[in-house]
């Protein structure tokens, strides 16, 4: 069992390895992600009160968090480039750990989602997926954090994913 998340770890990094490469070389992203939602809107949606959105990293603009005690909005932009980088190196990963019949494979998850964008879908290693949205040459990825149902959180992300789309 330890040699398999060693497996999903290694994948995983390589996996984040690979993609910072690919975004170092892609267009530029587009600008601040704080600029992308209110806090009025992502209140809304959270149904409780979020300041400012703050960029966790003071280095970066394409990423921005909005929090309401334990829980948090994060929406990440990056090129059509990056999407497509992503979701191939989660195929690749889910499908070379299926060819090892990893038992961690179904893990990884790729699943679409329609009238988003040009193209959608929730993706990640198991309850970390994230919805993540290409439009054009731009994408963003809408994560819920913190103790919310997956029904729920998915919902959130979607509504706040269309009020993204419509600033792009």
């Amino acid at each position: 069992m330890h040699a398999n998340s060693c497996s999903v770890t290694v994948l995983v990094g390589m996996s984040l390895m690979s993609l910072a490469a690919v975004r170092s070389v892609s267009a530029a992203a587009p600008a601040d992600a704080c600029t992308l939602l209110s806090a009025a809107e992502v209140s809304a949606v959270l149904g409780a009160t979020v300041g400012a959105g703050t960029h966790p990293n003071s280095a970066s603009t394409s990423s921005c968090l909005w929090s309401a005690g334990a829980t948090s909005v994060a929406v990440t932009l990056t090129t059509a480039d990056t999407y497509n980088s992503s979701k191939m190196i989660l195929e690749r990963t889910q499908q070379a750990m299926a060819a090892k019949k990893n038992a961690n494979a179904a893990q990884v998850s790729i699943t679409p989602v329609s009238g988003l964008g040009d193209e959608a879908y929730y993706g990640g290693i198991g309850a970390h997926a994230k919805l993540n949205v290409r439009k054009g040459s731009s994408s963003v990825s809408v994560e819920i954090l913190g103790d919310v149902p997956p029904e729920k959180s998915q919902a959130m992300e979607k509504t706040l994913a269309a009020q993204i789309l419509g600033k792009l």
